[in-house]
C-alpha cells in the first residue's frame, strides 16, 4: 500500500526551498538563512522552519542581521504563517523592518485521470528563460542570477509552454520532487491574456506532472493579486499557508 503524501506547511515549505535552492544556507536557532548574491528575495532571505525556544531572541535576530549586512545585502526575514510567533512581525517592525509581498502558498492533490493537452509541450532551458523574461518585461541584467538558481534545482529545471499553433503563448517552470510538484512563474505572453491560456497551462503542467508520479502540486501568489487567485481556486487549489516578508534595507 502506497504511503499518503505530506502536504503539510512544513513539507510544501521544505519542497519549495529545495525548488528554489539558494547558493548557500545556514542554520540560526531554527531559522534557515539563504544567501544566493541578491538575487530574488525568495533566495536571500531568512525564514523560521523549526521554531526553538531561542528563535526571535534579540541574539538570535542580531546573528542574522550581522550574516546579511557582512555580504552587502538587505536584511529580509520571510514570516511563515505556521512559525512565527505572536508579535514578531511587529517588533520587526518597531526595529525599522518594512513589510513586503504577504503571499498565498496554495495546494492541491492530483489524480491519475487529468487528461495531457498536446499543445503544452516541455521547453529546453535556454528557451524558458527567455520566453521568462520577455513575457515578464524584465531586464537582462537578472538572468545571470536566474540561470545561476535553475542550475542548483535537482534533477534540473523544467520548463514548459502553451503553443497556439508555432507561437508560444505561456510559460511557466514545474519542480518535481517526489510525490510534489511546484509550479512557479506562470506567466502568459500580454498579446495572449485573457484567453484562457495561463489555466490551460496549469491544467497541462498537472496533468504531466500525474503522469510522472506527482501526487499533489502547490503553487505560490501574491495576496493582493485577485485574477490568479481566483484562477488558482477554480482549478482546485486551496490555501495551505501564507508568508509575507519583513526588509531592512539600512
Amino acid at each position: 500500500m502506497s504511503q499518503a503524501v505530506d502536504t503539510s506547511p512544513r513539507a510544501i515549505e521544505e519542497a519549495a526551498l529545495r525548488a528554489w535552492p539558494a547558493a548557500q544556507q545556514l542554520l540560526f536557532d531554527g531559522w534557515v538563512a539563504r544567501l544566493s548574491d541578491g538575487y530574488t528575495k525568495r533566495a536571500n532571505s531568512a525564514l523560521l522552519l523549526y521554531p526553538q525556544t531561542a528563535s526571535c531572541s534579540i541574539e538570535t535576530v542580531g546573528r542574522i542581521e550581522s550574516l546579511y549586512r557582512a555580504k552587502s545585502l538587505p536584511v529580509i526575514f520571510r514570516l511563515l504563517s505556521f512559525t512565527t510567533p505572536d508579535g514578531f512581525a511587529a517588533e520587526l517592525e518597531s526595529r525599522g523592518y518594512r513589510p513586503a509581498d504577504s503571499t498565498l502558498v496554495l495546494a492541491r492533490g492530483l489524480g491519475r485521470d487529468l487528461g495531457l493537452d498536446p499543445a503544452v509541450r516541455t521547453l529546453d532551458v535556454e528557451t524558458g528563460i527567455d520566453a521568462h523574461a520577455r513575457m515578464n518585461e524584465l531586464s537582462a541584467s537578472i538572468l545571470p542570477g536566474h540561470r545561476a538558481i535553475l542550475d542548483r534545482i535537482p534533477g534540473g529545471p523544467s520548463f514548459v509552454g502553451l503553443f497556439t499553433g508555432n507561437e508560444l503563448a505561456a510559460c511557466g517552470l514545474a519542480v518535481v520532487d517526489g510525490p510534489l510538484v511546484g509550479l512557479f512563474d506562470i506567466v502568459t505572453d500580454p498579446a495572449h491574456r485573457r484567453k484562457g491560456y495561463g489555466a490551460r497551462l496549469v491544467q497541462g503542467i498537472l496533468a504531466d506532472a500525474a503522469h510522472r508520479g506527482a501526487t499533489a502540486a502547490y503553487l505560490q501568489v501574491i495576496a493582493t493579486n485577485a485574477p490568479a487567485i481566483a484562477l488558482y481556486r477554480s482549478l482546485g487549489f486551496e490555501e495551505s499557508y501564507s508568508y509575507a516578508y519583513r526588509i531592512l534595507d539600512r
